[in-house]
């Protein structure tokens, strides 16, 4: 069903002549997250915080013949860097983060892999709950706009621009968090071969148990297309992580996931690598 046009050229094994106008890799590391990957939280922090993180993602674009052949992976081996940096004052916190992709594959081509920039994102937060420490119960909103800069040419970046707004609530009891988010994304449309591509219904689950200085998470990411919601699999791609988190000064910590599609969709990758660095920064006196 995927792509008519890239199945012709993936026989071929041609470059495609129009890339589809798609993001093959719609999740990202959570700009104000500081223990879960892609998860948002329902926890405060003050000051700044900034976050490095090494991602591997393996084959997020996969074209499956309906014979039953050998599948392709358009887009195939993606590593990269994901760079963001938030500041909070309050209840209000907003964010911004860039996707450096060094390294991006595909059958498509025998050309060695080239390298891209993904979509700039800046997120905002309002937190109304604070679910810091245990007992707590944490409520939050969280917004992102993206702006294109040019990566969709390698299938990592949407042609324009996009939005998602999230409702993000958790409970912490004792050692463990349990958290949920659901939202809504814009993104520009996309035709394909009998089906079409728009916005989602976007939906996240996720469960942290303290260890010590550290802890562990298990995270679900699904979205699904609201055009044929009910018998369209095209745009539902399903992942779960399994990682966690260390600190290793009072303010740095580092985590990290190692996650797998469940579902064969757009999006739905065999393998995702998360390995990241965070560390906060409280305002100087006064300010």
């Amino acid at each position: 069903m995927v792509l008519a046009l890239v199945a012709v050229a993936a026989a071929q094994q041609a470059s495609v002549p129009v890339p589809p106008d798609l993001a093959a890799d719609p999740n990202r590391v959570d700009v104000f997250a500081d223990r879960s990957t892609i998860l948002p939280s329902a926890t405060s922090f003050s000051g700044y915080r900034s976050t490095l993180a090494v991602v591997h993602v393996r084959d997020p674009l996969v074209f499956r013949p309906a014979d039953g052949g050998e599948s392709v992976a358009i887009v195939g081996p993606v590593w990269g860097l994901v760079g963001a940096l938030a500041a909070a004052r309050g209840p209000f916190a907003v964010g911004v983060s860039l996707p450096v992709y060094a390294t991006v594959g595909s059958d498509l081509t025998d050309d060695a892999p080239g390298s891209a920039l993904g979509d700039v994102a800046l997120d905002a937060r309002f937190l109304g709950l604070d679910a810091a420490g245990p007992g707590g119960i944490g409520l939050a909103v969280q917004g992102r706009v993206t702006a294109p800069l040019g990566a969709d040419a390698a299938y990592l970046g949407q042609p324009g621009p996009t939005w998602e707004l999230l409702a993000t609530g958790a409970v912490h009891l004792a050692d463990t968090r349990l958290t949920a988010a659901l939202g809504t994304r814009g993104v520009p449309e996309v035709e394909l071969e009998g089906a079409a591509l728009d916005d989602l219904l976007v939906y996240r689950l996720g469960v942290g148990q303290d260890l010590g200085p550290g802890g562990a998470t298990l995270e679900l990411v699904g979205q699904r297309q609201y055009q044929g919601f009910l018998d369209d699999p095209t745009n539902s791609p399903l992942e779960v992580l399994v990682g966690g988190f260390r600190a290793v000064s009072e303010c740095t910590r580092v985590r990290g996931a190692l996650g797998v599609g469940v579902n064969p969709s757009i999006g739905s990758p065999q393998l995702r690598l998360v390995l990241g660095v965070g560390a906060d920064a409280a305002p100087a006196a006064g300010r």
